[in-house]
């Protein structure tokens, strides 16, 4: 499977997102793509599937959730390959950390991009020790600063919140601290320090 050959199965399946067939064929090529590249680490084929992918990722509609589906089953089968500096760096903001505040999408797709943010707090790369250690810090910190609401401050915040805004923000809360308890059973002497 060439790069090509995959961004091509990668659009035509974000073209139409409920054509259940064209997503088996796109993870399908992902796995192809995986399993040819992941043993030779090539890194260019690697930085250029890092810079097609966000192109995609650019141009597609965001506010179709299906569209955010594939694309968390493009990076979770992409995983074994992609860098944690990659997820760290590229996709947390603009995917990862949306996907764990959207309550409509399903529960398989949260669970992915759970599984893509341990892996990557757990994994350093070995040209950026820092990363790993620099995104545990950032994901306790989000947990206890932004998705908190427990004191006085956060409570008046709250209180002006409609409730559709209060569902996300608890549920952003919950997926957070759903992802560091399995991070600390996972990496027990990471989280003990």
């Amino acid at each position: 499977m060439t790069t090509a050959a995959l961004f091509h199965q990668i659009r035509l399946s974000l073209e139409d997102p409920a054509d259940v067939a064209r997503r088996e064929q796109v993870l399908s090529a992902v796995e192809e793509f995986v399993t040819l590249h992941g043993s030779s680490g090539e890194p260019e084929a690697l930085l250029q599937l890092q810079d097609e992918l966000q192109t995609i990722h650019n141009d597609i509609d965001h506010t179709l959730l299906a569209n955010t589906e594939i694309f968390l089953d493009v990076l979770y089968h992409l995983n074994p390959i992609l860098s944690s500096t990659s997820i760290i760096s590229t996709w947390f903001d603009p995917v990862l950390r949306p996907a764990l505040r959207e309550s409509k999408l399903p529960t398989v797709s949260v669970n992915r991009a759970k599984e893509l943010i341990i892996s990557a707090a757990k994994n350093a790369d070995e040209r950026y020790q820092d990363k790993a250690p620099g995104f545990q810090r950032r994901l306790l910190e989000l947990y206890l600063l932004d998705a908190s609401i427990d004191n006085s401050d956060d409570l008046l915040e709250w209180a002006v919140l409609d409730q559709k805004q209060k569902d996300k923000k608890s549920l952003w809360k919950s997926n957070l601290e759903d992802v560091l308890v399995k991070f600390g059973l996972q990496c027990p002497q990471v989280s003990s320090r």
